[in-house]
């Protein structure tokens, strides 16, 4: 009775909920605090908080237990009796989402209300219960989208036999369902992903200092996914010694291994310069052997080569940083 005063006392909440008699809507309180954290329901208890009991309670267990086992799915309850109060527990549920009697329902405050479309939506989500991947893509227009030339380049890659009617293959696939095609399917036949979803594109950009707004060099790969991954990875080591190498060349080169740093989203590597060394205190340190200079030691007045200048001037004109890097006969 003590634990039940200390309820009685919090009042009505996110996870408490007081009824005079038997609720008509009990179903929907338990799927409300069902797709919440859990909750209890006090039978027996007047909203301005007195207990004033009720009576049968096996009858009502029995009709509380049939209400949750109706929910979709079943939701497990505790049901027990404190005093004249019929308390039932909804403990934290995982199989989330529920619904009663086909509707949805979500804990709001004190309060129960139906779910919207787009909160079911992304109930399912959450819960893992619908992929993205597997949504119908409704801007692909299998008619117009999918020309000769796309499904010759996704048959290759699937190895599909020629024989084989493209509609036949990608509903065997999960590709297209009801006639329409998937996101999956969509950014594997794409000619630019962009057109179906504007988020699904890599960028990698070369970025000079540490405030990411100076932007040295940026190449955007928009076609399809196996393009894409194919293209990036132009780009990045495939046989897993990259990282190690980079560091091993940092130590060849006399400079402090890059810092690499993970977050959600990005894997940012960053190459700190070394020092520049004092004023007349002669070499600049290590270099590459077989590399030139390209730039000038400072604290000497010495003028800057011939070679120098050239790439100083490439620098001054619409060059790439690949093509600068090509003139100071770096990689």
């Amino acid at each position: 009775m003590s634990d039940l005063s200390r309820l009685i006392a919090l009042g009505e909440g996110y996870t408490t909920e007081f009824k005079q008699s038997m609720p008509s809507n009990l179903g929907a309180e338990l799927c409300a605090f069902a797709n919440a954290t859990g909750g209890v329901v006090l039978i027996g208890v007047t909203d301005g908080g007195d207990a004033v009991g009720v009576g049968n309670h096996n009858r009502l267990k029995s009709q509380v237990r049939t209400i949750a086992r109706s929910a979709d799915p079943p939701i497990a309850v505790e049901v027990e009796s404190a005093g004249d109060v019929l308390v039932v527990n909804v403990p934290e549920q995982y199989g989330k989402p529920y619904s009663f009697g086909g509707r949805f329902h979500i804990r709001e405050g004190a309060n129960c209300q139906r779910m919207s479309r787009d909160e079911i939506r992304e109930s399912f989500y959450k819960e893992g219960l619908i992929r993205f991947d597997e949504t119908l893509c409704p801007r692909f227009d299998l008619s117009r989208d999918l020309t000769p030339d796309t499904w010759s380049r996704f048959a290759a890659r699937a190895d599909i036999p020629d024989d084989m009617e493209p509609l036949t293959a990608l509903e065997n696939l999960h590709l297209v369902r009801e006639g329409q095609m998937t996101h999956a399917g969509a950014w594997l036949l794409a000619d630019d992903v962009t057109r179906y979803s504007p988020q699904a594109g890599v960028t990698c950009a070369l970025l000079g200092g540490v405030t990411k707004t100076h932007i040295l060099d940026l190449k955007n790969f928009t076609g399809d996914l196996y393009t894409i991954y194919e293209d990036c990875m132009g780009m990045v080591e495939q046989i897993g010694s990259g990282i190690r190498r980079i560091r091993q060349e940092c130590r060849d080169y006399g400079v402090a291994e890059p810092l690499i740093e993970v977050s959600e989203n990005w894997v940012t590597t960053t190459f700190r310069r070394p020092e520049a060394p004092p004023a007349g205190g002669g070499g600049t340190g290590p270099a590459r052997p077989g590399s030139q200079p390209t730039g000038i030691r400072e604290g000497t007045k010495s003028a800057p080569s011939r070679h120098q200048v050239h790439i100083l001037r490439n620098c001054l004109a619409s060059k790439s940083i690949r093509e600068i890097m090509a003139l100071a006969g770096r990689r």
